[in-house]
């Protein structure tokens, strides 16, 4: 609107007086009209953002209180927790279901992290960043009553093994950074993984001493004496419900012999240790048992069919995105995504006075849906891609693959629609309920300044820990 100011001002000073004045009127007519559109379109997108979600009915729950431990009925009332828009991922399953009666208690996770300070640098949508990882939790915190943090493995480290350059020093600072920043995230413990093993296991436990963090694993043995080289579970207690916390570590990788020679260590079968420490944690009270997994999902697949009475395997070692947990004898299994671009919120609706806790996820018929739907999509592409090469034998590479997504998309999508015409209808007001969100975290959210000043401090000292990546605005 400026730049066509100029433009009709330049005009009419070579103008006569008449012209002059018709132009001045032209030039008022335009901007009488600009503003009418314009406020026409704030109205209408006023409109918009009003639209939300119903919410459940309102109802009351119990609530701990930290201070005292003493229990107090609140009612849940659909206000500032009520099924509002989140302006960065629009409305979650856990505002759905705010003011459905009961405790809400948040179990968060990252996993698969790799020493990642800064956003995923991708060319399009970049996501993650420690301190905006922080500080999303920290402005989200009003969702739940409470809150268990927890990191699935391979924070520390970005490879199972060092390689020639690196300096040893560079990696234990960076450490020591992201353990402060997940001091202020509130992290209640962290998986020990086979990349965070690079360091030594003398230098993580330098760390772990040095940390108020539990590092916890079950399945990493000193081989002289066959007892954990870490913490191997702890007991949290969360709005009255006690839940007990283990660590596994995959027997099943590339540096295994090397680490378990170099530092003295023996990797133990995952299912047998997770049969112990299910008995263990259910003699000590823990009404509901997380176990958290740097492991690959056949492994966690496996561990839900052969070990009972886990509540969710929290996973690490899946690099890609999974919106839709994987259910297995009453097990649910989630796993994070690398590099801290989400944030996995798992969501226990507790009801007052039930226990053993028995979780049905009223989501689920929707997630499928929604699942199905992808699939189905990809169905169609793959197969337009496979019409489109046909029998040309430069792009036979290009064939091979699109043949065997489709495929698998196809297995998938019947599983998909087979669960769902199984799936019974859960009553969300008469069942402890669990709700799972799989949580982008984009780059242009807020980050926190605390965090920021660490890792600059750090980049200071260290420049090739300098933000190197390039970085562009997040898709809307």
């Amino acid at each position: 609107m400026i730049r066509m100011f100029f433009i009709r001002y330049d005009r009419c000073s070579t103008t006569t007086g008449v012209n002059m004045s018709a132009a001045l009127w032209s030039w008022f007519l335009a901007i009488t009209l600009s503003i009418v559109f314009i406020g026409g379109c704030k109205n209408e997108s006023a409109e918009n953002q009003a639209k939300v979600p119903p919410t459940p009915p309102t109802g009351s729950s119990t609530h701990v209180t930290p201070s005292s431990g003493t229990q107090e009925t609140i009612k849940t009332q659909p206000s500032s927790r009520s099924a509002k828009t989140d302006a960065s991922h629009g409305t979650l399953f856990v505002d759905m279901y705010a003011s459905t009666p009961g405790t809400r208690i948040g179990i968060l996770h990252t996993a698969n992290m790799m020493g990642e300070l800064y956003d995923c640098g991708c060319n399009v949508n970049p996501l993650g960043g420690l301190a905006r990882r922080v500080q999303w939790v920290r402005d989200r915190a009003v969702k739940w009553h409470s809150m268990l943090i927890l990191d699935a493995g391979d924070a520390l480290a970005e490879q199972s093994t060092f390689v020639e350059g690196d300096d040893p020093q560079v990696i234990q600072d960076r450490a020591k950074v992201i353990l402060e920043a997940y001091k202020a995230l509130g992290v209640e413990a962290m998986n020990v993984g086979d990349r965070d093993l690079a360091l030594g296991t003398p230098a993580l436990m330098e760390l772990a001493r040095s940390s108020t963090i539990p590092f916890v694993s079950a399945n990493i043995l000193r081989a002289n004496d066959q007892q954990p080289v870490f913490v191997p579970h702890v007991i949290v207690e969360k709005s009255g419900a006690k839940i007990g916390v283990f660590g596994l570590v995959t027997p099943n990788y590339e540096k295994r012999t090397e680490h378990e020679t170099v530092h003295g260590i023996q990797i133990a079968d995952p299912v047998t240790t997770a049969e112990q420490q299910v008995q263990t944690l259910k003699a000590a009270g823990a009404q509901i048992i997380i176990c958290i997994a740097q492991m690959t999902p056949d492994e966690e697949l496996d561990l839900a069919d052969k070990v009972k009475g886990i509540t969710a395997i929290l996973g690490s070692d899946t690099p890609g995105a999974q919106h839709v947990p994987e259910i297995r004898h009453g097990t649910y299994i989630v796993d994070g995504s690398e590099k801290g671009k989400h944030v996995s919120a798992l969501t226990l609706i507790v009801r007052d006075g039930e226990k053993p806790y028995e979780f049905v996820d009223p989501s689920r018929r929707k997630s499928l849906t929604d699942k199905l739907s992808m699939l189905t999509q990809r169905i169609q592409e793959r197969s337009e891609v496979i019409a489109k090469i046909g029998d040309d034998p430069a792009r036979s590479a290009n064939l091979k693959w699109a043949q065997q997504t489709l495929a698998q998309a196809r297995a998938e999508h019947q599983t998909v629609q087979m669960e769902l015409e199984e799936l019974p209808e859960v009553d969300p007001n008469h069942s402890s309920l669990l709700i799972y969100d799989f949580i982008e975290i984009p780059s242009h959210l807020p980050e926190d300044p605390s965090v920021v000043e660490s890792i600059a401090a750090l980049a200071a000292k260290h420049p090739r820990l300098q933000k190197t990546k390039p970085t562009t605005t997040a898709s809307p």
